[in-house]
């Protein structure tokens, strides 16, 4: 059925009442198949939903994309701005609502500016030309006669009409068959009444604590809720016992014969009734991190591997100058937020189940709670909240599902918010992986052999969104995410690249940058070694191998050299210097230096600087760019020094943020970052490049001060 979305319904919902404009969105009606993820492109009319001029004379622009942090409403907010010709305060941004928008596709890879840059812009122009076709109508013009302050439209004769008189008590949205279409160019031109650069939404609400996200919703008769957990992975509930819990102490209990849970007026009585509850498990063997090593172990890099990424027709020579097998372990997206939900359910009132969540993706939550629950996708709606860090980790219905099922056995409103130790055992995360990589150069110092095997946990077609039978149908088939960043950027003579994903114990999934983080580390730590194997400089011995169509990323690696002052890996006692460098998904290019000291005797190291050379096409909010940039930096940080999840007894080794050590103000070196704009090269991500070249870069600082390549992260020296 599809899901029809009314102007009517969209005004209404947004405080208004007109009738108009109709979107319509499909969804699969079989019931064997799972809602999942939507990746669906923009259809013509999409964007028309999205911004509108409101009565009081200010625009609402209801964002297609997720706020988590990239600070992509900001930008977007900037881009509308300049294109309407109007202040920053003048438009106020809200996070994606399903009940106003058409359905958009997740807020993840790196894609908002890509993809979204063009038909906002088009909106924002469409919009202008239409406000200034009715305000020459009403002044008795002709568009040309009129002129645009900011606020307030002027004709030649000296007439004025404010934007809020223009709207006239009634919200002027764009409607598709009458919009004027877009004559100038779709790139954002920075405007003089404007800065160059905006900062995050809603910082100062962010530091000083204010209502901002899910768990800060708050509704009349709001109650709280909780699912019992197992004690270790893969076990399953067969019975459970609520005897034991004051019957005046909790609101309802709930029991499928697979899952438990409890509803209490507040979360102190929520959490002392938990560990009033009886419940018996059965277990399986318990999941191994031996048994996950051994599932992963690679004895030849190709030969027994099932997904062939790339060959050319001759097969690399086995005897090799150089030959590592490298391991990575499973990471944790270890988000400062735990996810949190609430769900309303409305009796017999249209829409039947409301949910407030952090999602990536609200319109993949509307539709897996509407087909659980056996209803249409109108009658669910999804108001996003701000999420306090995604990563990916916020793609999939987990949190919302459960407080769905616990409303409505209550009856009323309910939150649920996940602890940590939820957060650790229940949520997903990034696959560990295993690389045999045996390479080959001449007496010149050209690649002429490359071999890349690799087995990795599922990052797309994961447990945590599949079914058993899904999982079993897509053994078959290649997994896009674990092969992310597999694809080697140097020219070889000869060349075999292919992996395997194997089933983990534990749930796996999309981490920042997907497989293209450990499958760049791989290639840079193996490059690296052999321009030491050769005794070459390590970034002549790159741009020797690069071949003419990575011009970019040639160009990172000479900018940042220059800006690091390259004087070759220049070792001392006590530090060394790495490099690094990569492509993300075959548009962003990015070099990195690292400044490494190093105590020999503790084996302690510090990272001091990471210079850096990005390019992803056009800027549109370089400060924002910067600090996402940061954020990849650092994230390359966590992953080779201190980042690590493992299997002991059962379940995952960490439960608080304690047990899992992420990077800290403390860790954190000097960074500069330069931004380099090809000219007439389109916007492309951001959000998830660096991470492919900073741990690589760092590693290969520690390799050229012990002389011994990284093969197992994170870093141990002694």
């Amino acid at each position: 059925m599809p899901n029809v979305l009314s102007r009517r319904t969209f005004l209404s919902r947004s405080g208004w009442t007109a009738t108009g404009l109709t979107i319509a969105a499909t969804v699969s009606g079989c019931s064997l198949v799972p809602a999942l993820p939507s990746r669906n492109e923009l259809t013509e009319t999409d964007a028309f939903t999205w911004l509108q001029l409101k009565p009081d004379g200010r625009f609402l622009f209801c964002s297609p994309r997720q706020e988590i942090g990239q600070g992509i409403s900001s930008t977007l907010k900037l881009v509308i701005a300049r294109e309407l010709g109007v202040e920053l305060e003048q438009v106020e941004v809200i996070a994606p609502d399903t009940s106003l928008i058409a359905q958009a596709k997740s807020t993840v890879g790196s894609e908002s500016i890509k993809d979204f840059l063009e038909p906002v812009t088009e909106i924002s122009q469409i919009m202008s030309e239409t406000l200034r076709a009715r305000a020459a109508q009403q002044l008795g013009t002709t568009p040309v006669e009129v002129a645009f302050t900011g606020r307030e439209f002027v004709s030649s004769n000296g007439s004025r009409l404010s934007l809020s008189e223009l709207a006239a008590g009634t919200p002027i949205l764009l409607d598709p068959s009458e919009a004027p279409t877009a004559t100038k160019p779709l790139q954002p031109k920075p405007a003089s009444h404007l800065p160059s650069s905006v900062p995050t939404a809603r910082i100062a609400d962010i530091v000083t604590g204010a209502p901002l996200f899910a768990g800060d919703i708050q509704l009349p008769g709001l109650a709280h809720g909780a699912f019992i957990r197992p004690p270790q992975l893969g076990a399953t509930l067969s019975e459970t016992s609520f005897d034991a819990i004051p019957q005046d102490q909790i609101l309802a209990r709930y029991f499928d014969g697979e899952r438990a849970g409890l509803v209490a007026p507040t979360q102190t009585s929520l959490i002392e009734a938990l560990d009033l509850v009886e419940a018996s498990w059965t277990t399986a063997a318990a999941a191994d991190q031996d048994a996950i090593n051994t599932s992963l172990a690679l004895v030849e890099p190709v030969g027994e591997l099932e997904h062939i990424v790339f060959e050319t027709s001759g097969r690399p020579n086995e005897q090799a100058d150089i030959d590592l097998s490298i391991s990575i372990p499973f990471a944790a997206h270890a988000a400062i937020e735990p996810r949190a939900a609430v769900a309303r359910w409305n009796d017999k009132v249209d829409p039947t189940l409301e949910i407030w969540t952090g999602t990536q993706d609200a319109f993949y939550v509307r539709s897996h709670i509407a087909k659980h629950f056996g209803l249409s996708e109108k009658e669910v709606i999804v108001y996003s909240q701000r999420v306090g860090g995604g990563f990916g980790s916020r793609t999939l219905c987990s949190v919302e599902l459960e407080a769905a099922l616990l409303a409505k056995e209550a009856r009323r409103p309910v939150k649920v918010q996940w602890s940590r130790p939820d957060e650790f055992q229940e949520g997903f995360h990034r696959p560990p992986s295993r690389h045999r990589i045996r390479a080959s150069a001449n007496e010149v110092g050209m690649l002429t052999d490359w071999s890349h095997g690799f087995k990795s946990g599922h990052v797309i077609f994961t447990s945590a969104a599949m079914p058993r039978w899904m999982q079993a149908v897509t053994s078959f088939a290649s997994d896009p995410g674990t092969a992310r960043g597999a694809h080697l950027p140097y020219a070889a003579h000869r060349a075999e690249i292919s992996f395997s994903d194997v089933r983990m114990p534990v749930k796996t999934g999309p981490w920042r940058g997907l497989g293209a983080a450990p499958n760049n580390f791989s290639i840079e730590t193996a490059i690296d070694q052999l321009a030491s194997n050769k005794g070459l400089d390590p970034l002549i011995f790159r741009l020797a191998n690069l071949p003419p169509e990575h011009k970019r990323l040639s160009a990172c690696l000479e900018q940042v050299a220059k800006n690091a002052d390259w004087q070759g890996r220049s070792t001392t006692q006590t530090s060394a210097r790495g490099i690094a460098c990569g492509i993300y998904k075959s548009v962003t290019y990015v070099a990195v230096i690292a400044d490494v000291d190093i105590d020999q005797e503790s084996g302690a190291f510090q990272v001091t600087r990471l210079t850096c050379a990005h390019d992803c096409g056009r800027v549109i909010n370089p400060d924002q760019v910067r600090a996402q940039i940061e954020g990849n930096l650092i994230w390359g940080l966590g992953m080779v020094k201190s980042e690590e999840l493992s299997v002991k007894q059962g379940r995952l080794s960490a439960d608080y943020l304690g047990d899992y050590q992420i990077p800290t103000i403390a860790d954190a070196p000097a960074i500069s970052i330069e931004l380099i704009e090809p000219e007439n090269a389109a916007p492309v991500g951001a959000g998830e490049a660096a991470i492919v070249a900073s741990g690589a870069a760092i590693a290969n600082a520690v390799a050229a001060f012990t002389g011994q390549p990284i093969t197992e992260l994170p870093i141990r020296l002694l």
